[in-house]
């Protein structure tokens, strides 16, 4: 499949390259039990979340699938190991995300998945699939990479995919943290703590809210378990559309809305939902 794919013409490398581009490097891992726990963290986190509401909703699968932002692989890869895709590409920006997929793959003996770094602005996608993905908050990326970049993103979906091909788009609706922002005018600082099986110990993150902008910047620091390192500064950046504005962007190109969630619970969104999954197929315009 890497044949239907080729780099357009290089772009200025932007703040989700500059943030991912070196997320999950080997050396972030300190033996291969550690890489394994840290694995298996992924995989429990796909099968308590994504794949039981993939399951419910898509009994007969997704067939071939394009994740965009698809980072480790871990959905497209749970999604084979269920039967529930034919074949599947994941794009992912940042180099080290791609190579961490690319072994464990090898380790999978996935055969149906195939990584590939890159920008979805900046690439030539020559096949047509029949659904597209867009997990794990990264939709709201785009209109901060480019100027009406959720709206771009969408068309090109829609040119992706083929007659009746369903796109899913998943975000969290940072409610909880613009709340937080707004109580402190609008910047808070905030830290959590993950589980142990992750080389990562403390994530340490301050949340700046423009409410005029309807954009949410986040600034982190990861700390490391085993060794005296702190990874950062990076710098996420989302523009938080109201439910109503992402229906009208899909309906604008030629998508018939199916479903709209609050969750992977299955639970109809409403407007203090911390999550929204939109579900709509391609038509014909």
């Amino acid at each position: 499949m890497a044949k239907i794919i080729k780099n357009m013409k290089n772009k200025k490398e932007n703040f989700a390259y500059e943030t991912y581009k070196s997320v999950e490097s080997s050396t972030n891992f300190s033996s291969a039990k550690e890489l394994q726990e840290y694995r298996s963290l992924l995989m429990d986190r796909v099968y308590k979340k994504e794949i039981p509401f993939i399951k419910k909703k898509f009994p007969k699968g997704l067939g071939s699938t394009l994740e965009v932002g698809s980072g480790n692989s871990r959905i497209l890869y749970a999604l084979e190991k269920e039967n529930l895709i034919t074949k599947a590409i994941g794009l992912e920006i940042s180099p080290s995300r791609s190579t961490f997929a690319k072994e464990w793959k090898k380790d999978l003996k996935s055969k149906i998945v195939e990584n590939i770094c890159g920008d979805i602005f900046s690439m030539d996608i020559k096949e047509k699939f029949d659904t597209v993905l867009c997990l794990t908050s990264i939709f709201p990326f785009f209109d901060m990479l480019e100027k009406d970049g959720l709206n771009k993103f969408i068309k090109k979906a829609n040119q992706l995919l083929k007659p009746n091909g369903i796109i899913i788009l998943e975000s969290v609706t940072f409610k909880q943290e613009i709340e937080c922002a707004l109580s402190y005018e609008g910047k808070v600082n905030l830290w959590a703590e993950f589980k142990k099986t992750d080389p990562f110990q403390f994530n340490l993150v301050e949340y700046v809210w423009n409410e005029k902008k309807r954009e949410l910047v986040a600034t982190t620091y990861n700390t490391m378990r085993h060794k005296l390192f702190i990874d950062g500064p990076t710098t996420k950046k989302w523009h938080m559309e109201e439910s109503k504005t992402i229906e009208k962007k899909l309906s604008k190109n030629s998508f018939q809305i199916q479903s709209v969630y609050g969750g992977y619970n299955g639970n109809t969104y409403k407007s203090n939902s911390l999550e929204y999954i939109f579900i709509a197929k391609k038509i014909k315009k």
